[in-house]
């Protein structure tokens, strides 16, 4: 059965604790679409409008706790399939996403079996365009079946694996007006995870735990 997604575009930021200066900044990985690609998207339909949305929305409840990449440019898949990939599933399925404290592994989604199949066989990341369509065409497969290797990024998944991530696959995804703040509050009130793009910098990764991003600073590290 396919499932369905209205993926709000385009990635999410994964926030590191405070790094020292002599400590290496972590990779990244997105690679930015281009505006044709974009134009090839379709634009979500706003799910309801007319009245005050409320101050806040948080739907990082239904999500697994954020994980480490490492140093593979694998950030794509962490947000696609680990965060919201994982979020669908237990929505739509209802159960939690922890057996006795810990995190169930068979029901977090692999970044592993997304990554390995979209980055040609070399570690330089990929666009979200690239991550979503190998969810709607090939799926998604459990973490526990897949499990993400910092070490090996070209691992592929065996027929059988290939086989039973068919079952997961996503039904659609849309992009949104990102200029609209309105948009993007109502989607998240929907129930909808939007998935930014973004530069980031130095400043980034030297957050203090608790502290929002708002401004940039030091060198540029890519998206």
């Amino acid at each position: 059965m396919i499932r369905q997604i209205a993926s709000a575009w385009l990635i999410a930021l994964a926030v590191m604790p405070g790094l020292s200066a002599e400590e290496e900044l972590p990779p990244t990985g997105l690679e930015f679409a281009t505006p044709t690609q974009l134009r090839g998207v379709p634009l979500a339909e706003l799910p309801f409008a007319g009245f005050e949305l409320p101050a806040r929305v948080d739907l990082s409840e239904h999500m697994p706790r954020p994980g480490l990449q490492g140093r593979q440019n694998s950030c794509v898949a962490w947000v696609s399939a680990y965060a919201v990939k994982t979020y669908q599933e237990k929505i739509e399925q209802r159960y939690t996403l922890t057996t006795a404290g810990r995190p169930d592994w068979q029901r977090i989604f692999s970044p592993a079996f997304v990554y390995n199949q979209i980055n040609q066989g070399r570690d330089g990341g990929a666009t979200l365009i690239d991550a979503l369509n190998l969810l709607s065409g090939r799926g998604s497969l459990a973490w526990a079946e897949m499990p993400y290797d910092v070490d090996n990024f070209t691992r592929m998944p065996s027929a059988e694996q290939l086989k039973a991530a068919r079952r997961y696959r996503i039904a659609y995804w849309r992009q949104v007006n990102v200029n609209d703040q309105a948009e993007l509050k109502a989607h998240l009130l929907a129930g909808y995870p939007i998935m930014i793009g973004a530069m980031v910098d130095e400043s980034l990764y030297r957050l203090k735990p608790g502290t929002v991003w708002k401004r940039s600073g030091g060198k540029s590290l890519g998206g």
